[in-house]
């Protein structure tokens, strides 16, 4: 979304733009809970790196662009739920 805020509005100067995964967690607490999770997540489990790949990649997040002109209201908040494409990448036979 970034990326295409950034297409959509070229002139706009954003300092930064920030993604970050909520891993389902929520709430007051949900930072405290993320951390756990993580803390306590079996990385030698191939199973659970898998799901958490897959959650930096296409799960629910909360998304922040900020630059100069553009200040983020203090009641911003919104989760974005990652979406992918139906179908796979596939390259052009050629370049235009």
């Amino acid at each position: 979304m970034c990326l295409s805020f950034a297409y959509y509005y070229p002139k706009t100067p954003l300092a930064n733009c920030l993604w970050n995964p909520t891993y389902g967690m929520s709430g007051a607490d949900g930072d405290a809970k993320t951390w756990q999770m993580i803390q306590n997540a079996d990385w030698s489990n191939k199973t659970v790196v898998d799901w958490f790949y897959q959650q930096q990649s296409t799960g629910p997040g909360y998304e922040y662009c900020a630059g100069d002109s553009l200040k983020i209201p203090a009641n911003f908040d919104y989760t974005f739920t990652g979406y992918l494409p139906p179908h796979d990448y596939v390259e052009p036979d050629t370049c235009p």
